[in-house]
């Protein structure tokens, strides 16, 4: 046999070799084959882009949260990946192996209007997951200290680009998108790793914000339609496992804002008294927004700041929250709160 029919013979070999692969990777559950992520750790980074390298080559499945934002995870994936079980059986809840039984690789988001306390409810959850041992990363959107997305935002808020209603809400939530897709990277990183990450807002907020400044409930569709296919697909953000929008009670949340601007207290570097936050009646709007999504959407769920008219203090939101994430399997802490808080 000649030396170029031994070398025919490789490439053939190859050939084969990678067919198989292939072949091994089409038969994952779609759930496991996560945006954006490496080939070699189950992603389809390069497939889901058209010829010219933009948007996703089709719709997202709206029953698959990892393209498109929404739903409740496929767990029947999960095996074929880890003899890890994500979800203990409802009666393992709180026993010794529960937190063993879980994946520790979860995002969470807190959503929600201007003046909600999501920073705090972020501090509060990542101070405790850290305390009961899990290694828990803490992001907040947008991040302002970036020069390129994050000082467009800035201008945008302070109103440079024009007022609230004047600038289109597709430009503005590409702001927001392309920032998280800058940071996508650091997400994806963290999740391979196993930790929780906790962020403050998410793909939520960007909908309700900027689909609160559309005329009809049909252009809603349609903008969160393209939006999730922008995030999830364009810009392969990690989807949430879960979002939480903490439900303020709209006194409450003005003597927040007022008292921010008073002491002139932000945090991340946000620009103070923005144009959202001086919008009234842009904040009404996206809290019935936000309200209205968790009512169909299942990875969002609201959290009431209220209890039979009276307010609830940040450590009894901090245990609704956790029981919400233990109830879904998301993560194992038991709560010392009392059962009605």
């Amino acid at each position: 046999m000649s030396e170029i029919d031994v070398g025919l013979g490789d490439v053939e070999e190859d050939d084969r070799r990678q067919e198989d692969v292939e072949q091994q990777r089409q038969r994952l559950p779609r759930r496991a084959r996560r945006p954006g992520w490496p080939a070699a750790l189950g992603g389809d980074a390069d497939r889901d882009r058209d010829d010219d390298g933009g948007g996703c080559e089709q719709d997202p499945d709206p029953r698959d949260p990892f393209r498109s934002g929404v739903g409740r995870r496929n767990e029947a994936a999960f095996p074929a990946l880890s003899p890890n079980v994500r979800h203990p059986r409802r009666t393992e809840w709180g026993s010794a192996s529960c937190r063993e039984a879980i994946v520790r690789s979860v995002l969470i988001a807190f959503e929600g209007v201007d003046g909600c306390g999501k920073t705090t409810q972020v501090a509060l959850l990542v101070e405790r997951l850290r305390k009961e041992g899990y290694a828990a990363l803490g992001v907040s959107f947008p991040r302002y200290g970036d020069a390129i997305f994050g000082g467009l935002i800035k201008r945008f808020l302070r109103g440079e680009l024009g007022e609230v209603g004047s600038v289109d809400p597709q430009l503005v939530s590409l702001l927001f998108a392309g920032d998280r897709g800058a940071e996508a990277p650091r997400l994806r990183q963290a999740l391979c790793e196993d930790q929780v990450v906790v962020c403050d807002r998410y793909f939520y907020s960007n909908l309700a914000y900027q689909g609160a400044k559309l005329a009809t409930e049909e252009e809603v569709a349609e903008f969160a339609k393209w939006l999730r296919k922008l995030e999830f697909g364009h810009f392969a953000v990690p989807a949430p496992d879960c979002s939480v929008y903490l439900d303020v009670h709209q006194d409450e949340r003005q003597e927040r804002l007022v008292e921010r601007i008073k002491t002139n207290t932000v945090s991340n570097g946000a620009v103070p008294d923005d144009i959202h936050e001086k919008d009234m009646s842009l904040q009404a709007k996206v809290e019935q927004a936000f309200r209205s999504h968790a009512e169909i959407e299942d990875d969002l769920i609201r959290i009431d700041s209220h209890q039979l008219g009276a307010r609830l203090s940040p450590e009894e939101v901090h245990e609704r929250v956790l029981r919400v994430l233990t109830a879904r399997g998301l993560i194992s802490i038991p709560s010392a709160a009392p059962a009605g808080v």
